[in-house]
């Protein structure tokens, strides 16, 4: 937002968007004041008209688009203890997500084992998007540029937000990106290994 601010006042009349990439590993630090918001969005302005002032690229004005949905699978559920333990001990917004999902249990609902992921590619002249659901590691980007090209755009938050989508490396790590969050989102287990080649063969089915 504060990016935003900065580059309409140095371009008026210009409307300053933002799209998210994979950054859902990747924090600014020092962080957690308006002060520091405040600076963080005038060092992105400024990379802004850094672009704006070199050579741009001109875009033929064509446009194709594919859009598809993979099922993205969850490991088997923990037993009932597990979401009681979590309930019972866990900081209230997990607390909260574990009585989500003691409540399914109690009226007789299957908790879900999986979910259809969205993944959408634009190409804009010779520009490649790429867009993906949920909040989305940056290992994605990386290896999406080198399947579609460098300048290939991928962005996350695109279209669903249903968790944390982490790689194979940030699933195999764990934590809370890897292993809890996806609790939080009201998914009863984390993602299976193949996570990252079902989103990434998504992908390359779409530039097919």
């Amino acid at each position: 937002g504060f990016a935003q601010i900065e580059v309409e006042k140095a371009h008026p009349g210009a409307v300053a968007m933002f799209a998210a990439g994979c950054g859902a590993d990747i924090n600014p630090l020092p962080r957690r004041s308006v002060e520091l918001a405040r600076q963080y969005g005038r060092e992105l302005a400024f990379a802004v008209d850094e672009v704006l002032a070199d050579t741009m690229k001109p875009l033929d004005p064509t446009l194709a688009t594919r859009y598809t949905e993979t099922e993205l699978q969850l490991e088997a559920a923990p037993d009932r203890a597990h979401f009681e333990e979590v309930r019972a001990k866990a900081a209230p917004y997990m607390s909260n997500a574990a009585a989500d999902q003691l409540r399914e249990l109690d009226a007789g609902r299957p908790l879900r084992s999986s979910y259809p992921y969205c993944a959408q590619l634009w190409r804009i002249g010779n520009q490649t998007l790429v867009a993906l659901g949920g909040e989305v590691v940056v290992d994605y980007a990386i290896t999406i540029k080198r399947m579609l090209g460098r300048e290939t755009f991928v962005f996350g938050f695109s279209n669903d937000l249903m968790s944390y989508i982490p790689s194979l490396r940030v699933l195999r790590e764990g934590g809370y990106e890897g292993a809890a969050s996806q609790l939080e989102y009201g998914m009863p287990a984390k993602w299976r290994e193949d996570v990252e080649s079902r989103v990434l063969d998504a992908v390359r089915g779409l530039a097919a």
